[in-house]
């Protein structure tokens, strides 16, 4: 608080250097200035004044007694019109000093806020308003000096990448202020809360010990889910805890302590993270439209018994299972007003439809062992003919179970409701299958599918 005064204090002097104290020098010369123009009016006016009313008067009256009576008289005027001169006169520079006195103080307030604002972001993140890492780092330099224990944790986000590449990095900024908020709310009572760089937050806590900085992390986990489970976001966090207890540790080890359980914890976390917010997107995705869980569920069952007929492997049928369910992931980017539009798509809002099989590949391909799964969902669209999207791949060149998805998802799409359009009955839809075999679809997964999963389908009823 003191270095701040001296700071302020250092700053008014400067200004008043380059501005001038109305109350030094500066001003001084004014004071001169205007005294003297005050005084040469005066005498001036009164040396006119005297002359001239003096001749007139003797040239015009000649009795003594009417002269001294006027002679009073004159006397007074000058004293009213001078008085009112000097009035004027004194009345308009004081106006003038108050005004630069108000203008100088105006802007000293106006230098040191943004003196004060220079401070404040030099020490703090523009995004978060959280403490940036250079006033961490300084801090964290002092840590050492006080009082022991003295404890760390470092924070990292995960799923922030999924959700600025799915959401776009305005909802990634406000997954990062949202985080920050509630890590600030807990823990900045007992110590200080910054931004580490990127996804990651740090927190250094002065006279907390490990078990009280495990609770804070808890109680932090704790509220996140809650907020996940509000604001649908797919993201979760990651920590890692360091204490130093004993006056001959080191700082730089206990960051790498910190760093390092930070480290573990996310390579065990890793694979559970990631189906985690798989899982998160599914279950967004259903809630913005009812029909997606129940058609992901009907196509999983129609593509199990194509599959059957067509020969699948196990891990082909196991992979088949997931891709039907995951199909349509990507659709979680498409606004809800295109999504579920009651009529015919313009060009620019079919093209942001036909995205949706790019997200959903760069949504699966985040796991390693759905990388198989993530190349058929960004096949799914395309043609047997070449005319499909994202890349107009054509006839065996699309991977095996993209073509066999595609059959399963046209002809539930044509017995189902949809926003545009009324559901066909099962006999149209199998002749429109048809119809479009050897050009949208596989001629002879498609001739299996009529001829021995719906014929059975059929029968069965």
């Amino acid at each position: 608080m003191d270095q701040q005064k001296k700071a302020d204090s250092a700053l008014d002097q400067n200004l008043f250097e380059q501005q001038g104290d109305p109350g030094k020098n500066n001003h001084k010369f004014n004071y001169q200035q205007q005294a003297k123009k005050i005084t040469a009016i005066y005498l001036l006016f009164g040396f006119v004044w005297i002359l001239a009313s003096d001749r007139i008067l003797n040239t015009l009256v000649s009795d003594n007694a009417v002269i001294l009576e006027i002679s009073i008289i004159k006397g007074w005027v000058y004293v009213f019109v001078t008085g009112a001169l000097i009035y004027f006169l004194v009345y308009n520079y004081l106006r003038k000093i108050s005004k630069t006195s108000d203008e100088l103080a105006s802007e000293i307030v106006e230098r040191k806020s943004r003196e004060h604002e220079i401070v404040y972001l030099s020490y703090h993140d523009i995004l978060t308003g959280l403490f940036n890492r250079r006033f961490f780092e300084e801090q964290l330099e002092r840590a050492g000096s006080g009082s022991l224990p003295v404890s760390l944790i470092l924070w990292d986000i995960n799923g922030l990448k999924i959700v600025n590449d799915i959401f776009g990095r305005q909802k990634g900024d406000e997954l990062l202020k949202l985080f920050a908020r509630e890590i600030n709310d807990i823990c900045a009572r007992r110590g200080i809360v910054a931004r580490w760089g990127g996804d990651e937050f740090v927190v250094l806590l002065p006279g907390v010990d490990n078990a009280e900085t495990l609770d804070l992390c808890k109680a932090v986990t704790d509220r996140l889910s809650i907020i996940d489970s509000e604001t649908k976001l797919p993201a979760s966090i990651a920590y890692g805890v360091s204490t130093m207890t004993q006056p001959d540790d080191s700082i730089i080890t206990m960051l790498k302590n910190a760093e390092d359980m930070l480290f573990r914890s996310k390579l065990t976390q890793t694979d559970s993270s990631r189906y985690y917010v798989i899982d998160s997107i599914r279950r967004s995705l259903y809630e913005k439209d009812i029909e997606t869980e129940e058609h992901g569920e009907r196509l999983k069952a129609l593509s199990e018994r194509l599959g059957k007929k067509v020969g699948l492997s196990r891990s082909e049928e196991k992979e088949l299972e997931i891709f039907a369910v995951l199909h349509d992931i990507g659709k979680i980017a498409i606004s809800d007003t295109v999504l579920n539009k009651p009529g015919k798509l313009t060009p620019e809002e079919w093209e942001k439809m036909k995205r949706h099989s790019e997200v959903g590949y760069r949504i699966v391909k985040s796991v390693p062992e759905l990388s198989n799964v993530a190349r058929y969902i960004l096949a799914h669209h395309e043609r047997w003919d070449g005319s499909g999207y994202p890349k107009g791949l054509s006839g065996e060149d699309i991977p095996l179970l993209a073509r066999i998805l595609a059959i399963v998802d046209a002809y539930d799409a044509m017995i189902s409701d949809r926003p545009y359009r009324k559901a066909m009955a099962a006999d149209e839809a199998v002749e429109e299958l048809l119809a479009h075999a050897g050009s949208q679809f596989d001629p002879t997964i498609c001739s299996i599918f009529v001829k021995k999963v719906l014929a059975e389908e059929l029968r069965s009823k």
